[in-house]
């Protein structure tokens, strides 16, 4: 096999004895050495589900903040630019859509976020 000159790590590869690591030689190390038993890796022996069910909620949480925002702004942006095709008011409904669509996003968030923090 014909390998260039200066391969990976730029050592020479037509070293037979050089041989490249394999997915399985490497070694997993755990972030919480004290929880794990040798041969386990994290996440294995801690299949907690309430630490699950948290992160998805989470997930969820952050997802729909997101898609709020960005349907708010996306109305607000069509909507600017529905008003300015019709009335010819060239960048100024579209910049007040965009800006109006920001405020309803930035609210929806807050309305999204209060009552979890409150519960906190």
């Amino acid at each position: 096999m014909a390998y260039p000159p200066f391969g990976l790590y730029g050592l020479d590869m037509r070293d037979e004895s050089f041989t490249r690591p394999c997915v399985a030689d490497i070694v997993k190390v755990s972030a919480r050495p004290d929880t794990v038993k040798p041969g386990e890796t994290v996440g294995q022996k801690h299949n907690n589900s309430s630490e699950r069910t948290t992160l998805l909620k989470a997930m969820g949480v952050a997802g729909a903040c997101g898609l709020d925002s960005a349907v708010s702004v996306s109305i607000g942006v069509v909507g600017g630019q529905f008003v300015d095709d019709r009335l010819r008011t060239s960048p100024w409904a579209l910049l007040l859509g965009l800006f109006l669509g920001l405020a309803v996003g930035l609210y929806t968030v807050y309305l999204i976020i209060a009552p979890i923090v409150r519960s906190m």
